[in-house]
């Protein structure tokens, strides 16, 4: 049975503190308006809140927002757009995802729909799906849209989306042809068994690894079924196809957007054996095919454990129990009124668990995860309003620009810009030295090295000293062709204030914001007694500055508990 704290009888989610643990969770970052609603309503009322609110798209977005750059370049109505092999594009769809990561109200649907790009990988630094960013950005809204949905669902609709058609090949797989001694392509059939269902190794169902006599793992799959799934994927072409060889240029937006179409002549219908060895006759159509494939890997016991692990790493910690993979995993398979894979409740499991929820556990040695670079800056410029810039372009304004598109270069992460279909890390992956000797995972790490960790000070200084909104010399944090565009800003008078009035009011706020209440006693008095030696002539502004970067430049604060 799911255990969760207000099952067990502990506290419900109610103090600001365990409120704002809860948004770093479960959000791009706490708010203090967010902090008081989740501490007046419980958590429990807050994540129902968060699943029905509408969601925010990114692809509409991307095109009103991109057509408004247009005139800034003197490029107007011409084929640039249409985003086809545009920079400028690449850079829009990534304005869009800072805006929306910072400013959308469907905060955790939001949230989890970045997890689940980390699931369900496809990556632009790939040229056809590069070819147009429309297509990355409608395929990051089928995870927007079916993130509370039905598991099946989202499967069915990541396998037939063109960007991941193009990017694992499954897009114009044809049938086998003797004559030309050509096969299938197997790299879709492979990663959806490896990657975005089941994983390599047979799973207890509370995640841990099922082991033969020899106390080897057992595989979930072999060649065979390898070989079967890629000839079930066969058949399948760009909607607006006329043609089976019908080209990128030909193919327009719309092919790049819309779901594959079948072309029955290149469909495989002979018989194949998939997983367990469930058994597809011959004759069967590209669809029933398809459909019979999504429902055997959809039903088989691993996915329940495979996915609430990687659910609890993106959200929680890195190292969950199997206890608590287990609950998760039940969830899914049962959301408690019969229903298998229904995604809603997968994420309040995971975020209403007594290992979540905790602060106990919370405070344990091996408890948390590294956050991810993209979130650190997320947290600071959600808790202080950044506004984003408004820029004239001759046509009016464009508001509320969030840029920050070289993360891949500095900080090895940027979204839906993975250097692999395998993430910007691994689950499994364990930091040499104490992490790996206690037998422990740490996934984030693997990107973690002297360039991206330097990188990584040195921007969230750009981002903190004179970034404040009322004093001049906004912090450039864009370089590059569009530097012009601006950078974002920090509302921090309430801050600076405080600073001056109470500076260990000051830092207990900060605590809130930035790291949950988590900040331990010796970090609180060194901060509080160096505020105290500052000046206060300037308003607050330097102690203000000066704390801010010393938190999010912390172990402490890098460590999401």
């Amino acid at each position: 049975m799911h255990q969760s704290i207000e099952e067990t009888g502990t506290t419900a989610t109610t103090t600001p503190a365990d409120a704002s643990r809860l948004l770093t969770q479960a959000s791009f970052g706490a708010r203090w308006s967010d902090i008081e609603r989740v501490a007046s309503i419980g958590t429990s009322a807050w994540i129902d809140e968060q699943i029905a609110t509408p969601a925010t798209l990114h692809l509409d977005a991307l095109d009103a927002h991109y057509k408004a750059l247009l005139p800034l370049y003197n490029l107007g109505p011409t084929p640039e757009s249409s985003c086809v092999l545009s920079t400028l594009c690449r850079y829009a769809r990534r304005d869009v995802w800072w805006r929306t990561a910072i400013t959308a109200p469907d905060q955790l649907r939001q949230r989890v729909a970045f997890a689940l790009s980390q699931f369900f990988v496809v990556s632009d630094l790939n040229a056809d799906v590069n070819y147009t960013q429309y297509s990355p950005a409608d395929f990051y809204d089928t995870l927007v849209v079916n993130a509370f949905g039905d598991f099946r669902t989202l499967l069915r609709d990541v396998s037939l989306h063109p960007a991941m058609g193009r990017y694992l090949g499954m897009l114009q797989n044809e049938k086998a042809d003797p004559a030309k001694n050509t096969e299938p392509d197997e790299n879709f059939a492979r990663e959806v068994m490896q990657l975005f269902s089941i994983g390599l190794s047979e799973l207890n169902p509370d995640g841990t690894v099922k082991t033969d006599a020899l106390g080897a793992p057992r595989p979930t799959y072999g060649n065979d079924e390898i070989t079967a799934f890629a000839r079930v994927f066969t058949g399948w072409n760009f909607a607006n196809a006329t043609r089976w060889r019908f080209n990128s240029n030909d193919a327009g937006i719309p092919g790049y957007i819309d779901a594959m179409k079948p072309m029955e002549a290149f469909h495989d219908t002979g018989s194949k054996t998939l997983l367990l060895g469930q058994v597809l006759a011959s004759g069967r159509s590209a669809t029933a095919d398809l459909d019979s494939a999504i429902d055997n890997l959809a039903n088989h016991p691993n996915v329940g454990p495979f996915l609430a692990r990687h659910l609890i790493q993106r959200l929680v910690t890195s190292n969950p129990s199997p206890a608590y993979v287990g609950r998760v995993a039940a969830v899914f398979a049962d959301n408690g009124q019969g229903k298998r894979g229904d995604l809603a409740a997968v994420v309040r499991a995971v975020l209403l668990d007594v290992e979540a929820r905790d602060p106990a556990v919370a405070a344990g040695p091996n408890y948390g995860k590294l956050r991810e670079p993209l979130l650190r800056f997320t947290a600071l410029w959600r808790a202080f309003a950044s506004p984003g810039v408004a820029v004239a372009n001759g046509a009016g304004r464009v508001e509320g620009i969030f840029r920050f598109f070289n993360t891949d270069g500095l900080l090895a992460q940027a979204p839906l810009s993975a250097p692999s279909v395998f993430n910007f890390y691994r689950p499994n992956y364990r930091r040499p030295g104490e992490i790996r000797d206690l037998g422990l995972f740490s996934p984030e790490f693997q990107i973690l090295n002297d360039n991206t960790a330097l990188n990584m000070v040195n921007q969230l200084h750009n981002a903190t000293f004179n970034a404040d909104l009322d004093t001049p010399g906004i912090s450039r944090m864009l370089g590059g062709p569009l530097a012009t565009l601006g950078s974002h800003g920090l509302n921090l008078s309430t801050e600076k204030a405080l600073a001056v009035a109470d500076p260990a009011a000051f830092v207990d706020r900060l605590n809130l914001l930035l790291m949950g209440g988590t900040m331990s006693p010796a970090m609180r008095t060194v901060l509080i007694d160096a505020l105290r030696t500052m000046p206060t002539g300037d308003g607050g502004r330097q102690r203000t500055e000066d704390a801010l970067f010393l938190i999010l430049s912390s172990p402490q604060f890098a460590i999401q508990r």
